[in-house]
């Protein structure tokens, strides 16, 4: 089998989206307000074509050998987000609760910021109780419990499961989680869907099972960096049973030793990979295949890998 897999990105419609980063990125899409694109995903609603041929979750379940993990279904899934206004205040399950309530899985996620017009997010909480923040969410002050977090490009945060969250106005990332897609909404500000024409509903009880007590976040420094006159190298998280997150910014050229199979988002630029052409806004699934990687031009990607311990 051959290495390289172009997977074809999905634009998804979002209240809070704007179309800017999928122009950016060359990602043609007659989709308004694209305000999150699906470079990796394998649910049946929103399943990527390999190759543009097969969906991503048959291919994994067809070649599950080459990947030398024991995953029921494909592990990663990637997005790009551009929020043009304040995403709703949101939880994520763990395993447990999401096996038990949704029959899925949980979502451990992380982002890396790509963009920010004076952006911020919110993140994490001030309660020391469910108690206390529940008699908070009465009196509709949820806002005022959790902090903004002013963020900047190349900034890097992990969100375990339970953590609070919303992504600001006028910030884009790149957000690596689990192949799951359950979401409890605390708060969206009162806004209204555009298909019911009643206010977007929210989930606060189930959010209120997850949530933890204390809950301080912080971005996360990265883990490795690297850099010479060839390349720039930084590794922000490296964790079995979750992913590993790097970004790769090549000069001219530079060969890596890629160990396992690996997803690969083309941020800006163009150049080969191996034998492969790649340019700014395409998505790869790179197989291992026991050899070096070769990477020529000048480009910036993101790497993306899940390995088992």
């Amino acid at each position: 089998m051959k290495s390289m897999y172009a997977l074809s990105p999905i634009c998804k419609y979002r209240i809070w989206g704007s179309s800017h980063l999928a122009n950016e990125m060359n990602i043609n899409t007659d989709c308004e307000k694209a305000g999150e694109i699906f470079c990796v995903n394998a649910l049946p609603e929103n399943d990527v074509l390999v190759d543009n041929t097969i969906p991503l979750s048959k291919f994994y379940q067809e070649h599950k050998n080459i990947f030398h993990i024991k995953c029921d279904v494909f592990p990663l899934r990637v997005n790009l987000i551009d929020a043009e206004d304040d995403l709703s205040i949101q939880v994520h399950p763990d395993d447990r609760y999401a096996k038990m309530y949704e029959h899925a899985r949980g979502l451990p996620e992380a982002w890396v910021i790509l963009n920010s017009d004076d952006g911020h997010i919110r993140l994490g909480h001030n309660c020391q109780s469910r108690m206390e923040l529940e008699q908070i969410i009465k009196q509709e002050k949820i806002l005022d419990v959790i902090p903004k977090i002013p963020v900047e490009k190349g900034m890097f945060f992990y969100l375990k499961p339970g953590t609070i969250h919303a992504i600001g106005k006028g910030v884009s990332v790149l957000e690596v989680s689990h192949m799951a897609d359950i979401t409890y909404r605390l708060d969206d500000y009162g806004r209204i869907d555009i298909e019911s024409n009643q206010p977007r509903k929210l989930q606060i009880k189930k959010a209120l099972d997850n949530i933890y007590y204390p809950q301080h976040q912080k971005d996360l420094k990265p883990i490795l960096y690297y850099d010479d006159e060839h390349y720039e190298k930084i590794t922000y998280f490296d964790e079995p049973n979750l992913f590993t997150i790097e970004s790769l910014q090549v000069r001219d050229a530079c060969t890596l030793a890629l160990t396992q199979f690996c997803i690969i988002v083309m941020l800006s630029g163009n150049g080969r990979i191996d034998n492969t052409k790649v340019e700014k806004g395409q998505t790869w699934l790179k197989l291992f295949n026991g050899s070096l990687t070769r990477f020529y031009g000048e480009m910036k990607c993101m790497i993306i890998t899940y390995k088992e311990m």
